[in-house]
């Protein structure tokens, strides 16, 4: 096969073509962004529109019924959704799947921009979005004690301006607390008795209430902008406002109101283990680590925590980089007790050294895999994972068969290494390809499944095609100059002649080579020699071996639950 035989001619390119594979691949392992689930986008569109003190009736007559007949036109349109409840109007708009959902987004907006001419006047502006899995808070942020809630909030602003300034954060939303503001309570018996409406009350503070430029000094030297503050720093100043001048007296602020410096009403509340609390609710961007942001807020909480005053205390809840990094954890130590367990398996029918050199094809398809798996901007999530442990035994069939062959035609035929591997790989090239692409063509279908779920499971098929797609790479390239290089027939019956005839010798002066020949010609020849006397005695007991693998299961289950 040329392939093969341009690699077996030229092994040296191929081992540094190994080595890269191992630092690109495990520097992409590292970088690959950590996640629960895939990153999916679901075109359904929330178009919602305040309408502050109206019925619910009046809601669906002014301000459902009108949007809903102007999205109806939109096109790729699924279904239509609307609720009407006091004061607030919302229309779920669910696309076909595959449309583009910032296109979608874009065609929304513009269709109710259209329709706010038919629309009340005093109503609010309608907020279009769109839901994003991946925009979800990763984390809680709860900041409670006993300094009061408004010393919270301020405490809270500024760890959201260090939070958000995390590379990959999306924003942190602040919930509870209280927002001071200046309360300016007009009597509206005094308005009238004053003959002064509540917009020039409104309009005279905020006028009054503003900071202006006032140019440039130039000394020759220097050029200095000149600032005129005129926003207020304290609430007196806002009682001596004039309002109006009436037969040339002013009339003031504190002619017709009372101003007084209180709190905004609250809209939202939060609450953890029943004690009021200030939460900042972290979301990520789209695409990014959530365990490294996770890490980073955490850093940050662990770093500003000496500088908060005495009884107030920082809990974080519901840490998705907690379940995140279990899971990953998980995954990870399936995958290594897999590749234990299937090269444990390999050494036992295959030797040491065949079983070494098969082995090494899991972690190269891996280590490509996740090049691949980088180069894509797929992240590491639970879906992908589970795609590997499914694909670790499949991707040694194909080294298996080439270096095994490799060894036949060296034992049969007495080829030199380097020819045993061009006419071994050869051989079987076909057989290999046939293998791997009967595997891979039973999950391209997967790549077409519809609807959300299909968006969800599409990583399944597409790791093990990257991976299974590596392990045929492996075995055309890799395998055969491993071969080439490693396995040396005669070489091994001559150092096996050596071992017997100078066991001290050989013993004392070479103890790898000797080891190797009494792990490889003693210890698995007994492995195989006791598996067949055991499998001969459980084929002899059937009853009783079916009772004791169910006792152990049984016990299995016990271990695991303790």
């Amino acid at each position: 096969m040329l392939l093969s035989n341009i690699a077996v001619d030229n092994r040296v390119a191929v081992y540094i073509l190994i080595l890269i594979i191992i630092l690109f691949g495990w520097t992409s392992y590292v970088s690959l962004p950590r996640e629960a689930a895939p990153d999916i986008s679901i075109p359904l569109v929330i178009v919602s529109t305040p309408y502050i003190g109206v019925s619910p009736s009046d809601i669906e007559g002014l301000v459902t019924q009108p949007m809903e007949r102007n999205l109806k036109s939109l096109k790729d349109v699924k279904e239509i959704a609307s609720a009407s409840k006091e004061g607030l109007s919302t229309i779920q708009v669910e696309f076909n799947v595959g449309v583009d959902i910032d296109d979608a987004l874009r065609r929304v907006r513009d269709e109710v921009t259209s329709t706010r001419p038919e629309l009340p006047e005093d109503i609010l502006d309608p907020v279009v979005s769109e839901i994003n899995f991946s925009e979800f808070p990763i984390m809680f942020v709860n900041i409670g004690g006993t300094i009061g809630l408004p010393r919270l909030r301020a405490l809270a602003e500024d760890l959201q301006d260090e939070f958000e300034s995390i590379p990959g954060v999306l924003r942190a939303d602040l919930k509870g607390g209280l927002e001071p503001e200046v309360q300016v309570n007009c009597d509206v018996n005094l308005l009238n008795g004053y003959k002064v409406s509540f917009k020039d009350v409104v309009d005279a503070i905020r006028s009054e209430n503003v900071s202006i430029p006032g140019g440039l000094i130039d000394d020759k030297r220097m050029a200095y902008s000149v600032r005129v503050p005129g926003e207020y720093k304290d609430v007196r100043p806002i009682e001596d406002i004039v309002i109006k001048l009436r037969n040339g007296k002013p009339i003031y602020v504190r002619d017709v109101a009372r101003v007084d410096y209180s709190f905004e009403d609250r809209k939202t509340y939060a609450r953890l283990n029943g004690k009021e609390v200030v939460t900042l609710a972290v979301r990520k961007r789209a695409g990014e680590n959530l365990v490294r942001i996770a890490d980073e807020v955490n850093r940050i909480v662990e770093e500003t925590r000496p500088r908060f005053p005495s009884g107030v205390d920082v809990v974080i809840s519901n840490d998705q980089s907690i379940w995140v990094n279990r899971l990953v954890h998980e995954l990870e130590n399936s995958i290594m007790t897999g590749m234990f367990l299937v090269v444990l398996l390999l050494f036992v029918f295959f030797g040491f050294k065949n079983a070494l050199l098969i082995a090494t094809a899991i972690p190269f398809s891996m280590f490509i895999g996740f090049i691949v798996l980088a180069f894509g901007g797929i992240t590491l999530n639970m879906v992908v994972l589970f795609s590997l442990i499914l694909v670790l035994g499949i991707v040694v069939d194909d080294a298996v068969v080439v270096i095994e062959n490799i060894y036949r035609h060296q034992q049969e035929y007495g080829k030199s290494p380097p020819q045993a591997a061009k006419d071994g790989t050869a051989e079987v090239a076909v057989p290999v390809a046939t293998a791997t692409l009967t595997t891979v063509s039973a999950f391209i279908p997967l790549l077409f499944w519809p609807g959300i779920m299909g968006d969800f499971m599409q990583y399944l098929p597409l790791t093990l095609i990257i991976t299974l797609g590596a392990s045929l790479f492996v075995a055309y390239i890799i395998s055969p100059v491993q071969g080439a290089q490693w396995i040396d027939y005669r070489k091994e019956i001559r150092k096996a002649k050596e071992n017997l005839e100078h066991p001290h010798w050989y013993k004392k002066y070479n103890p790898f080579t000797f080891l190797y020949h009494e792990v490889d010609e003693k210890l698995f020849p007994w492995a195989q020699e006791k598996y067949t006397r055991a499998l001969r005695w459980t084929l002899a007991r059937r009853t009783l071996t079916i009772v004791a693998s169910f006792a152990f299961l049984v016990f299995v289950f016990f271990l695991f639950g303790i």
